[in-house]
């Protein structure tokens, strides 16, 4: 991933929402059906429960973090724990 493009987002305090299938498989490596991906210092991937346990093992290993989406609060946990506050 473009390191310069990580440290920008970071230095603002920003993240990239990513949903479109094309630039989640472009940026984890997954294609997966469905999800959302979150790409900041750090990248998170969220799917719902009929995805997560198999995108949890086709992470496995990766720097990519999965997290069970369960609503916007899902993504909003991760933005608050991340101290985002643009995305």
């Amino acid at each position: 991933m473009n390191k310069n493009l990580i440290e920008q987002l970071k230095k603002d305090g920003a993240a990239l929402l990513l949903t479109d299938k094309l630039y989640r498989r472009y940026f984890s490596g997954i294609d997966m059906a469905e999800g959302f991906l979150l790409v900041s210092d750090k990248t998170y991937y969220f799917a719902d429960a009929r995805y997560f346990f198999a995108l949890k093992e086709k992470l496995s290993g990766s720097e990519v973090v999965p997290v069970l989406y369960e609503g916007l609060k899902s993504i909003d946990a991760v933005l608050k724990e991340n101290g985002i506050k643009k995305i």
